[in-house]
């Protein structure tokens, strides 16, 4: 097993997006949907989706659990082996310089990520609706040094709010699960 991804920071707003210590363990990690070139990972109330996967040698799909301690700031490059190691390819003066780290491969089922990225719906104008800006606060952390900006798309109501990102970041969409109004909890 190999899987190149070169887009860092794309690949950490997977890594903001997976929970760490969830009970429903398949998503303790990053989805790498091999047959879509897709790296998927959520929550439950929020997903991140992104073309990363630069090269791989994989016929079937695979969780890897990552973690976003490990990536050091100046990595360029990651590569994921099937011997539970990552390699980082970090820029250097002289050459390139190596970290080996753990990795936990998952075993499960992924829930189907294409429920909520597939909308025949167009975009529509709303009056509002509610989400947790706690969701979006996340994603921010890893994009405010680049000054990218942030795009949300509106499908409806009750349909996840689909965020899209300019620069570097152009390859990721990002979906927040939409919140009960508090006024009609109260009602």
């Amino acid at each position: 097993m190999k899987i190149l991804i070169e887009n860092i920071k794309a690949l950490k707003i997977l890594l903001k997006v997976a929970p760490k210590q969830d009970v429903r363990f398949y998503l303790n990690g990053i989805f790498f949907d091999i047959e879509k070139q897709k790296a998927v990972s959520t929550d439950g109330q929020m997903m991140a989706v992104a073309s990363i996967i630069a090269e791989s040698d994989l016929e079937s799909s695979v969780i890897v659990g990552l973690s976003d301690r490990q990536i050091p700031a100046k990595t360029e490059s990651v590569v994921i082996y099937q011997d539970h190691a990552i390699c980082f390819s970090l820029p250097g003066g002289i050459g390139e310089r190596l970290k080996m780290m753990p990795i936990e491969l998952i075993s499960g089922d992924y829930p189907n990520w294409e429920k909520v990225t597939t909308h025949d719906k167009p975009n529509i104008e709303m009056d509002s609706q509610w989400f947790n800006p706690a969701l979006l606060s996340r994603l921010t952390q890893v994009i405010h040094k680049d000054g990218a900006g942030v795009r949300l798309n509106f499908k409806g109501r009750w349909e996840a709010i689909h965020v899209k990102f300019s620069g570097s970041l152009e390859c990721v969409d990002a979906f927040v699960m939409p919140m009960r109004d508090p006024k009609e909890e109260a009602a």
